[in-house]
């Protein structure tokens, strides 16, 4: 599509790469699971790519039980 069109890309992007750690961190992948799905070593992984936040410590700053996460009961969330 592109050559026919008269583009000529040199370039390769990792864009998919952040979406691709995020989204299985997100449906439950471990760390690990994620290191082997991109190839990333635990530094690469964490820096660039994983920016799933660490649910269990916000709930526990929260005074909530960091452990059982569906423990927790916001009353805005009954309105």
């Amino acid at each position: 599509m592109y050559t026919r069109n008269g583009i000529n890309i040199r370039k390769v992007t990792h864009a998919g790469r952040p979406f691709a750690a995020t989204s299985a961190r997100e449906h439950g992948a471990t760390v690990e699971g994620t290191k082997a799905l991109g190839n990333w070593s635990q530094g690469t992984l964490r820096n660039c790519y994983d920016r799933m936040l660490p649910i269990d410590a916000m709930l526990a700053a929260a005074s909530f039980n960091g452990k059982r996460q569906d423990s927790y009961f916001l009353a805005r969330d009954a309105l």
